[in-house]
């Protein structure tokens, strides 16, 4: 097992075969207008284990192409840790509970490189 030093305060484990472990770990995000939106998606995901961990943030100003136009508004951004394998229940409910006809849905692999945060995250998921 490797220990790496950051900013010489905290201690990180790392896997002695790859300092950026693939744990089948994702992100899944979407964006709306509406807190509220992505608040009960949350709390479906949450609620059926699919996740361990969620973040909503403030975006200032989207800015993007809408029936010709250009728009600029504030929106919110739902990120979502999940396993690969529950990818298609999250879609589902993202689907069911979003307040956008056309929304951005993004999947994106996460390497994470702290063993301690791997273990906590699946156990989570049990």
């Amino acid at each position: 097992m490797n220990i790496i030093r950051l900013n010489s305060i905290k201690k990180l484990k790392l896997s002695s075969s790859n300092p950026i472990q693939d744990t089948k770990m994702i992100c899944i995000s979407t964006t709306s207008n509406c807190e509220s939106t992505l608040k009960k998606i949350t709390s479906e995901v949450l609620g059926k284990k699919l996740s361990p961990c969620t973040h909503i943030l403030k975006i200032h100003q989207s800015g993007y192409i809408w029936k010709g136009e250009i728009v600029y508004k504030p929106e919110f951004k739902l990120d979502i840790k999940t396993l690969n394998s529950c990818q298609k229940k999250i879609i589902t409910i993202i689907k069911k509970h979003h307040n956008y006809d056309v929304f951005e849905l993004c999947v994106n692999r996460v390497n994470s490189a702290n063993e301690q945060y791997d273990d906590w995250f699946n156990k989570q998921l049990k």
